[in-house]
């Protein structure tokens, strides 16, 4: 009996025990969340903190395109407060006159694919953070004479990985961009006084030495015809003299299209490539085949000089060392850019070890093709593999 009204009671103090323990949980779990929180404002505080000292402008977007940081070096910048745009969605008005995504925008949407038809060739995924891209544009509304600004936009994720928003940096390169403009106008006066130079030349040498040897040659038949028949060892001679002499007048003729090709300003850019390739075809045995546009908007002497100069040099490379039997040389535009291209199906070769400068002069060609293009703000690429062929590529924006 006694037993019995033990256990009643040990009974009832069970419930009471746990409602007990819940409370103390629920407390514990209060004061966790409290102190999360604060954690948590403190760290954005920090953030915030960090974000409106630094010196780059910078924004930050949540999940739903709003701003939530807009930070000092960005107001100055764009002339907005940011007690004027923190909590909306207009961070387009600091770059563009009309709505439209900024690059954070993109990443919020998680529309990566986009970023092409909005900053079309003018953007790239970054190296450094993971989801990051970069880029590089010019805003003319940024100023009277507008600007050029390198930005980066990565995606931000809380402490579990979950995509929270995104951050966009800014960087101003207007003045790099004015340096990088000078030199290219510096650099096609360089070509364009190299190719006057080369046209001189030519000129002297096919004027002068040139006419030179055909007065030679014209006085040798003249002596020859005089000669009489009994002398047939001295006419053997002088008829030598005259293939030694015919052969000079080739080659003085040669060199002097080499240094300037007259059919560029004679009859235009492709008619030259067509006569090139041409001349290529009678003098090896290599099985040359080509496909060159028609542009029609002219470009400017320096960019033609320059296209034909790069497919001079590639032709001369594959006829001495490609060991090639095939080649294809091809000449495409667009609005914005234009593309040349060579192909051999030759021995091929480590394109790293072609273009060190501690190569040997077989090299040369290649790195004169990329410095040539360079100057004037042209690309060059080259994808080759030994025994497996060459296809080396020019890229040049249209005038």
């Amino acid at each position: 009996m006694l037993k019995m009204k033990h256990e009643d009671k040990t009974k009832k103090g069970q419930p009471i025990n746990e409602l007990m323990e819940l409370r103390q949980r629920i407390t514990q779990l209060e004061q966790e969340r409290k102190r999360a929180e604060d954690t948590l404002r403190k760290s954005e505080e920090k953030l915030k903190n960090i974000l409106h000292g630094s010196p780059i402008p910078t924004f930050v977007i949540d999940n739903n395109h709003r701003v939530t940081y807009w930070n000092r070096a960005l107001e100055v910048y764009s002339g907005i407060k940011a007690k004027d745009i923190v909590g909306s969605d207009r961070q387009w008005k600091a770059f563009y006159n009309e709505k439209r995504p900024c690059m954070a925008d993109l990443l919020v949407d998680g529309k990566t694919e986009d970023i092409p038809q909005w900053y079309p060739g003018k953007y790239r995924a970054s190296d450094l953070i993971e989801g990051a891209h970069e880029g590089i544009d010019y805003f003319p509304q940024l100023s009277h004479e507008g600007k050029w600004l390198y930005f980066t936009a990565a995606p931000l994720r809380d402490s579990g990985g979950r995509f929270i928003g995104a951050v966009e940096t800014l960087q101003d390169i207007t003045e790099t961009k004015k340096s990088e403009e000078q030199i290219r106008v510096l650099s096609r006066q360089n070509i364009e006084i190299q190719e006057r130079e080369r046209e001189s030349l030519s000129r002297e040498i096919h004027d002068n030495i040139g006419q030179l040897l055909v007065s030679l040659k014209m006085g040798l038949s003249m002596t020859y015809k005089k000669i009489p028949k009994e002398l047939s060892t001295i006419k053997d001679q002088l008829g030598e003299l005259s293939y030694l002499v015919n052969r000079a007048i080739k080659e003085i003729r040669e060199l002097s299209h080499a240094l300037h090709p007259p059919l560029i300003e004679d009859l235009g850019l492709i008619p030259a490539l067509e006569g090139l390739c041409q001349d290529f075809r009678s003098y090896s045995e290599i099985k040359i085949q080509w496909n060159f546009e028609q542009i029609e908007k002219p470009l400017q002497s320096v960019t033609n000089i320059t296209i034909y100069r790069f497919f001079q040099e590639g032709l001369s490379n594959i006829l001495k060392h490609s060991r090639a039997t095939k080649a294809y040389l091809s000449l495409t535009h667009s609005d914005s850019a234009i593309s040349a291209v060579i192909e051999d199906n030759g021995v091929g070769f480590v394109v790293d070890d072609a273009l060190s400068p501690l190569q040997n002069t077989k090299s040369l060609g290649l790195i004169s093709m990329r410095e040539r293009l360079a100057l004037i703000g042209g690309e060059l690429k080259i994808i080759s593999t030994p025994r497996k062929g060459t296809k080396i590529t020019a890229r040049l924006q249209r005038d």
